[in-house]
């Protein structure tokens, strides 16, 4: 039977209340699910609600309808939101505004007060709200657009407006609902509307017991329902319209669109339980989705998207912080989250999995999913992410006889095993979009093709393996293989890197996609920190759309932190921060998010066109192009880019002047107006990121330090003896970052020499006699290092003790699984060149340090007798154990740990591993600037900071891990550092600011197709973060102000004094917009153009 949910009926009308039972059972009977019950007035919401208890099928919804605005009382509106309170299930209506033949005897201002008071309601709720509309939809329009948008949605019951208004209200978030009254319009007059407005956007009612719909086919009857009426005059009664007869507007509309009534139908009742999966609602999703694809786009539901995605790899954030974080990413305007599903986390030892906590990959998908958004689940295996090992398990590597990624027996047994666990993993929580989940791309492998040439024949074989593994799982989802030219069809290949405006794929049939864009890069110690202007991001973007893109995920969009030993190698920081749009500890950082949040807004506008015609082409002149989309003749959507990287330029386009800076794209959504130019930022900039506090500082406890001083060498009896040199991984099975080698050096007389060693990576520190004489370490880029050190010996027996320090296993590269670490070479020299070579001395071995044996960065070690305590801290010693305790700061805002003070480590905090760090490994001191030009093409290296310090000094601490009273702190230091100064950093305010100029565009958001826009005015928005408020404006000036946000803004010949007009509109508030207008603000001096700047604090 067909599906059917009415979305807008009466069934509390007095007319027929007492016959509502069987109303309601005769339509159940007849396929229809669920009603959505709208009350009008006071008078008649404890009728609506009283009938939501009584029948689960029924969507309560309260409101004022324009009919009873004179009914309403003085308290009417504290009354509707307590009904909202005490019904979490309700929805906002009936509603609206009228100016038909009843309702033009309401006070329209009175009208347009309360439904904006009760629209606002529910976008404060998050609920829908069901609109009534007659004779007034350009008002409707007016007062949507001041309020909105609406990502709970609005629905238009019975809309019989304009074919031509449909897609600015369906930008707002409206939904259309047909009703019978839609059978009085002229056929072709509807058939023009209702093929406007978009397949997900469409909605079914009955409006019962009004609407009564036409029987279009003389064999079929409509229910009718008798009015009841005092008296016996039958004559009087009406026939009323039957919430079964919903059954008729469902073919009349089906066939308008010319499609069966089964598919809308299907469309419809997925549609209504969208909108009504609210949080407390009681529909839930759970339909299922169809995704294909064609040659432009994904097609969901039958509808080609646009998206915009981000990556969010779960384990790098606690759960708690998930919610936040997605719906930080959804505000930004994206459409999918993007993950990896890191096997040597979920599968620790064969056959023993893990999904809880941070690895909980059901419960983030489920997040995502309650978010509104969408899943591409990476599956791989093979993740490369800068993560342990690509995050392939370590007893992988153990298997007798295996090669990684190739065609090999054992590798693609247990790959094909650990798929199978995650899509059946997936499948049992009906997670992929035909069971009504999130996931509407999964991955197989990753970035193969970049090392597939070292594989040979095995390497092509394995492809089209992997591809028909994926196959074969019948997820109903399309496949991805990223950078992957030989993926077989119907596996998509997608694009990877900086640019992708000139990827092809590499079937006429598959979609140009961009699986990985990256905002930054990652960061390394030793390094200077890496950043990407968000002008060039921008850039990046448009230009894909531009060349027929269709979906572009940035990775990252929140980087978050390689908490424990996660990260990969060699030497990736703690902190991957990723110069993400969201930063490390969760907040926004701007202009980047802003930016690109325009951005999205303004490629969405061009959705319908982008998805649905190919680009012409339009050279401008050198450097100078326009891509254009046309719909119609008369209807295009277009983009000018001038792509040279010194000079702007002005273009003629559809005999137009436009204005083009260098590296920039403008974007015209009718191919007229300019609603965004990669180049120009209007969004506010919040001083300092992820690396700078407003600090609230707390030193570590009063009661001071407690240490244990690691044994040099070996310090147990499972310690083992070769007469060669060992691989350090193959040894420690990545059981501990570290391996002692030990042995002795035999001397005649006391003598000086020197100590020659060569090791694989990653770093070393080496006690002859159990003292320190050299430390030695590699680079990111090359592990290899060597060690050459004048050493004196003692006559007779010297001990020589090197403990070999791993900083995260290889995670890229052709068969990176093999690569090694640890020593290979040991020599001496003396002064006479004499060699001598003690590789295959006896060498006795000991994984791990004592000091992890015992457990000591667990709780239940904080009160070990095992730890000294005193006055006098030993500072710069190696290998040694600190603990201590701190009181966590009040309040919500992040912590951070400093750890400037100390040298190389790794530090926990209430038994939870906040990460390694190494602030003594400095980057090189110079290749550094703050304002990186962003004009021409981007690498890793072109744009940087922090030229001459550590790569990282500061480290999260999850608010999670911390609890009220004391908190313990564990630090393993294995060089040397001095703990007393260390401290514990919390956010407790931000400064924000902004600089917008009269000839700035105004917001995208305000934007109206086909319209003049000259009478709007730029705005500058600031907005705080973590639900903190303004609390002060440091500096407000209208004029010409000199100076940048960060650097200070001072005063210029043209000066406004407008602190008091922006401290009335933006004090106590958590976001604001101050028009930059003259008209606003003053115009003492007509001849200066003029910019609005603004610098605010934040704080809780």
């Amino acid at each position: 039977m067909i599906k059917l949910f009415d979305a807008h009926c009466h069934l509390q009308d007095p007319r027929i209340i007492n016959k509502a039972p069987s109303l309601i059972k005769t339509a159940l009977e007849n396929g229809i699910l669920h009603f959505a019950v709208n009350g009008v007035s006071e008078k008649d919401w404890h009728l609506v609600k009283e009938m939501s208890n009584s029948y689960p099928s029924i969507i309560p919804s309260f409101g004022i309808h324009p009919w009873f605005i004179m009914d309403k009382t003085s308290n009417w509106l504290k009354l509707l939101r307590e009904f909202m309170d005490d019904t979490p299930c309700a929805a906002i209506g009936e509603i609206g505004l009228d100016k038909g033949s009843r309702g033009k005897m309401i006070d329209f201002t009175n009208q347009v007060e309360t439904f904006s008071l009760q629209l606002e309601l529910a976008k404060e709720l998050k609920r829908p709200a069901s609109v009534h509309c007659v004779r007034a939809f350009g008002d409707l329009l007016d007062v949507m657009k001041a309020i909105g948008p609406f990502p709970e949605g609005v629905i238009l019951h019975s809309y019989l407006g304009s074919a031509e208004m449909v897609p600015e209200f369906a930008k707002l978030g409206a939904y259309f609902s047909f009703s019978g009254f839609l059978m009085a319009m002229k056929e072709n007059k509807a058939k023009k509307m209702v093929k406007a407005v978009p397949f997900d956007r469409i909605l079914l009612e009955t409006d019962a017991p009004d609407a009564l719909p036409k029987v279009l086919n003389d064999s079929e009857s409509v229910f009718l329902v008798e009015e009841e009426k005092e008296g016996n005059d039958e004559e009087l009664k009406e026939m009323l319209n039957h919430p079964a007869n919903i059954q008729f507007v469902l073919a009349y509309v089906a066939r308008l669109l010319d499609m069966s009534k089964e598919e809308l139908a299907d469309v419809s009742y997925r549609n209504a339980v969208r909108i009504f999966s609210y949080e407390g609602s009681k529909v839930q999703k759970g339909f299922s989705v169809t995704v294909t694809y064609d040659s432009k786009a994904l097609i969901i539901d039958g509808r080609k998207r646009i998206l915009q995605s981000g990556s969010i790899h779960y384990p790098r954030a606690t759960p708690d912080m998930w919610p936040d974080i997605i719906g930080k990413a959804k505000e930004g305007g994206l459409d999918v989250i993007e993950t990896y599903v890191f096997w040597n986390y979920h599968e620790p030892v064969k056959g023993q999995y893990y999904f809880e906590g941070r690895f909980d990959l059901v419960k983030f998908v489920k997040t995502v999913h309650e978010a509104g958004l969408f899943v591409h689940l990476r599956i791989g295996p093979y993740a490369c992410a800068e993560w342990n090992y690509g995050g392939f398990p370590l007893w992988l590597h153990f298997i007798p006889g295996i090669q990684f990624r190739t065609t090999n027996g054992p590798y693609q047994a247990e790959m094909k095993r650990f798929l199978a666990k995650i899509v059946n993993l997936m499948k049992e929580e009906n997670l992929f979009a035909s069971q009504g989940g999130p996931i509407i791309l999964a991955q197989v492998e990753n970035e193969y093709g970049d090392v597939e040439w070292a594989y040979g024949i095995g390497g092509e074989l394995y492809v089209k393996w992997a591809a028909e593994t994926a196959l074969s799982f019948n997820t109903s989802v399309p496949w991805v293989m990223c950078k992957q030219s030989d993926a077989p069809d119907p596996i998509i290949n997608t694009c990877n890197g900086f640019y992708c405006d000139e990827f092809i794929p590499n079937s006429p049939s598959k979609p140009k996609m961009w699986t990985e864009n990256y905002p930054g890069w990652f960061l390394a110690f030793g390094y200077p920190v890496p950043y990407r202007p968000v002008e060039d991001l921008a850039f990046a973007v448009a230009r894909f759309f531009e060349k027929g893109g269709t979906f572009q995920n940035y990775y990252m969009y929140f980087g978050g932190t390689n908490f424990g030993r996660t990260a990969g190698g060699p030497m990736i920081a703690t902190s991957y921060d990723y110069d993400a749009p969201i930063d490390e500890y969760g907040f926004i950082r701007q202009p980047k998010w802003g930016h690109l949040r325009d951005l999205h807004m303004a490629i969405k506008q061009c959705e319908e066109y982008l998805v649905n015609a190919d680009p012409t082409h339009q050279s401008l002149g050198t450097n100078l192009e326009a891509d254009v989309y046309y719909r119609t003749p008369d209807d295009c959507a277009a983009f000018l880019a001038n792509y040279g990287s010194t000079l702007d330029a002005n273009v003629t386009f559809n005999g137009k002047s436009y204005f083009l800076p260098a590296w920039s794209v403008s974007i015209l959504p009718d191919c007229k107006n300019v609603i965004f130019n990669t180049a120009k930022v209007v969004a506010q900039k919040s001083i300092g990121d992820a690396t700078t506090f407003v600090e609230s500082e707390f030193s570590v406890s009063n009661s001071g330090w407690s240490w244990y001083v690691e044994k040099v060498g070996v310090w147990s009896n499972e310690s083992f003896t070769e007469t060669s040199l060992v691989e350090q991984i193959n040894t420690t099975k990545d059981t501990s970052d570290f391996l002692w080698y030990t042995t002795r050096i035999e001397v005649d007389e006391k003598k000086d020499a020197f100590l020659l060693i060569q090791s694989l990576g990653h770093a070393a520190l080496v006690f002859l006699n159990k003292k320190v004489v050299a430390f030695g370490y590699g680079y990111h880029d090359d592990a290899i290092f060597s060690i050459s050190e004048k050493i004196s010996l003692e006559q007779g027996s010297n001990t020589l003790d090197i403990i070999s320090m791993m900083i995260g296993l290889q995670n890229y590269g052709p068969w990176f699984d093999t690569w090694g670490a640890g020593l290979y070479s040991v020599t001496l020299l003396d002064l006479k060149n004499a060699k001598q070579d003690i590789s295959s001395n006896e060498w006795t071995y000991q994984v791990g340090t004592e000091g992890e044996s015992l457990g000591l960065d667990k709780t239940d070690a904080a009160n070990s007798s095992i730890w000294t305590h005193g006055n006098e801290i030993p500072t710069n010693q190696s290998l040694i154990w600190y603990k201590s305790t701190f009181i966590a700061p009040e309040g919500k805002g992040p912590l951070s740990l400093n750890l400037s003070s100390m040298g190389k480590g790794q530090a926990w905090v209430n038994g939870q591993s906040i990460g390694r760090y190494w602030s003594t490994y400095l980057s090189p001191s110079t290749g550094c600037t703050d304002n990186c030009d962003y004009r021409g093409t981007y690498n890793a290296q072109k744009c940087q900071k922090k030229c001459g310090q550590p790569a990282q000094i500061l480290y999260h601490i999850p608010q999670t891990w911390v609890h009220p009273g004391e908190n313990l702190v564990v630090l393993h230091e294995e060089l040397g550092g001095d703990p007393s100064q260390i401290s514990v950093l919390t956010r407790t305010g931000q400064k924000v600011c902004g600089h917008v100029s009269e000839d700035d565009l105004i917001p995208v958001e305000l934007w109206k197709s086909n319209s003049d826009s000259s009478s709007q005015s730029p705005q500058l928005r600031l907005t705080c973060d973590q639900g903190w408020k303004i609390s002060s404006v440091g500096f407000a000036s209208f004029g010409n102000p000199k100076g940048d946000c960060g650097a200070g803004f001072t005063q210029g010949s043209c000066h406004i004094d407008v602190l008091s007009i922006v401290e009335q509109v933006c004090i106590g508030k958590e976001k604001c917009w101050v028009p930059v207008s003259t008209a606003k603000l003053g115009n003492p001096c007509p001849e200066v153009p003029k910019t609005l700047a603004i610098e605010a604090l934040c704080t809780a």
